[in-house]
């Protein structure tokens, strides 16, 4: 969880960045550049997008309670396969 709190301190200030130049635009208070929204987006996005995949491995690695059942998602292998499933205690 600590990697996942270090990527969002990595990508939140150019992130608040485009949106503030974006509430610029918006409310028309500035011109819109469409080198400036490319450059705003490539600011976050490599960042963002692997924050999301990790912070998803995160989520999945728990064991999960459902109905009594504890279902443990290997968080190495995403890929659709049944899950290994053991009964609670």
């Amino acid at each position: 969880m600590t990697t996942n709190l270090t990527q969002h301190e990595e990508f939140l200030p150019a992130m608040e960045a485009f949106e503030g130049y974006m509430k610029l635009v918006q409310g028309g208070k500035g011109p819109y550049s469409s080198t400036k929204t490319r450059e705003g987006l490539v600011a976050f996005a490599g960042v963002l997008v692997g924050h999301l995949h990790e912070e998803v491995r995160t989520y999945l690695s728990a064991f999960i309670p459902i109905f009594g059942v504890l279902i443990h998602l290997d968080r190495n292998n995403l890929t659709p396969s049944p899950p290994r499933i053991r009964l609670a205690r």
